[in-house]
């Protein structure tokens, strides 16, 4: 198949009906969703369900006026439980890219604004949980990130800490050793994205799709993983890679950066994980 694939993208959505500062949404980024995939039910008692959550908020700068994302039912980025009150998401979910290279501020005024959605579809009277703080990786690099081919490591990684422990229903995960291989093996993606391109405006819902670990790079702390109009796209940022060890599903990755096909959307094909098991001694040193 002969495509052109024009550019690269980060995977968070901020397409959607969000208003902070001047009032006007970033259009740097995709709403997209695993593609190709299947929603998860409400009653699904796997790894997936219980430990994939959505980050969306209830800010607007003038609710009066405009619905936010929660009450729309909308998410902007995808994390994963690691912990009681742990949540690891991708570094550009909570700071917003300048020119696509530098670091920004955070993306939403306060971290009280993030809020991490534990059902299965996203709702205003959902089960939800306030963040207490959200910490991006000190050494992020947008540049790194967005390269296809970086030569020093992206630290496209990000944690919310919660107010409160998650709800009885949901299950921290562990994180899988970096001396497990997984290149070549079966990669569990999940996210609560949109299914095709910016035009597109579903996010919210929690879908999953087994695929291909093609790539991994313990010297830039990536995994690539992927198939042809099916995998991972923008909305699912933060959200997991899972491998299963020894019978149990174990996170790899946090989705971070894919490529676009004009009028095609989401190519699928060779999207990027920040490989969190590099990230052990960071994660626990921010941890609360």
């Amino acid at each position: 198949m002969s495509v052109s694939i024009t550019r690269w993208t980060l995977l968070s959505g901020f397409i959607v009906s969000i208003s902070w500062g001047c009032g006007q949404p970033a259009t740097d980024t995709s709403d997209l969703m695993i593609r190709g995939g299947q929603e998860v039910k409400a009653d699904d008692q796997s790894i997936v369900r219980r430990s994939t959550v959505a980050l969306t908020t209830d800010f607007v700068k003038d609710k009066a006026t405009t619905p936010s994302l929660l009450d729309e039912g909308h998410s902007f980025c995808s994390g994963t439980i690691v912990g009681p009150r742990l949540i690891v998401t991708a570094a550009h979910c909570v700071q917003e890219l300048i020119n696509n290279k530098d670091k920004g501020g955070t993306l939403l005024p306060k971290a009280e604004n993030f809020v991490v959605h534990f059902d299965a579809k996203i709702s205003a009277n959902g089960t939800y949980i306030r963040a207490e703080k959200v910490i991006p990786h000190p050494d992020w690099n947008p540049s790194q990130t967005l390269s296809p081919f970086p030569f020093s490591k992206p630290n496209d990684i990000g944690v919310v800490i919660l107010s409160e422990d998650i709800p009885d229903s949901m299950l921290p995960v562990k994180i899988a050793d970096p001396g497990i291989a997984v290149n070549g093996k079966t990669a569990v993606l999940a996210g609560f994205g949109i299914t095709k391109d910016r035009n597109t405006n579903d996010t919210g819902i929690l879908r999953t799709i087994a695929s291909t670990f093609s790539a991994e790079n313990g010297k830039i702390a990536r995994v690539t993983h992927g198939t042809w109009f099916k995998g991972i796209c923008a909305g699912d940022s933060g959200g997991p890679a899972y491998f299963e060890v020894d019978g149990e599903l174990q996170l790899v990755g946090a989705a971070s950066t894919g490529a676009e096909i004009p009028f095609l959307g989401c190519a699928g094909t060779n999207s990027n994980s920040t490989d969190i098991r590099y990230y052990k001694d960071w994660i626990q040193s921010v941890s609360p």
